[in-house]
């Protein structure tokens, strides 16, 4: 069976907050919102890993609760205000610039399948900076 592309007569139009900017595009009602994230909008910040939303690549915020995008349909998220990865190691690394803490990343034991950022913020000196 043909599945419907997002200029088709089927598509339906969806207005998506994505960190912090409005989309406003036609999809098809079945597209993931991880396959919108990546396949229209081309961030591609978030993963596709196993498609059945058990290793966490895909976990973006809605309304500041973690989602994975590969069990959402896209459609049902119109308005939502959406934060993929992307943005959440932009705001990391600015917050470790201005305040000049490092980025220490956790040992494996400490992180879990869905974590979306796997590191702790230390003013601990590494080796390689005495």
């Amino acid at each position: 069976m043909k599945m419907p592309s997002s200029d088709s007569k089927d598509a339906i139009p969806v207005s998506l907050h994505m960190n912090g900017k409005k989309y406003d595009l036609p999809i098809d009602p079945r597209t993931t919102l991880l396959d919108c994230l990546r396949e229209h909008l081309h961030l591609t910040g978030s993963k596709k890993g196993c498609d059945h939303g058990q290793c966490g690549a895909c976990t973006v915020h809605i309304n500041g609760r973690r989602q994975l995008s590969c069990l959402a349909f896209a459609a049902l998220h119109d308005g939502d205000e959406i934060t993929t990865i992307g943005i959440v190691a932009a705001i990391t690394t600015a917050t470790c610039h201005a305040t000049g803490l490092r980025v220490r990343e956790l040992p494996i034991k400490n992180r879990g399948p869905a974590d979306v950022v796997n590191f702790d913020l230390t003013n601990e000196s590494t080796a390689a900076d005495r």
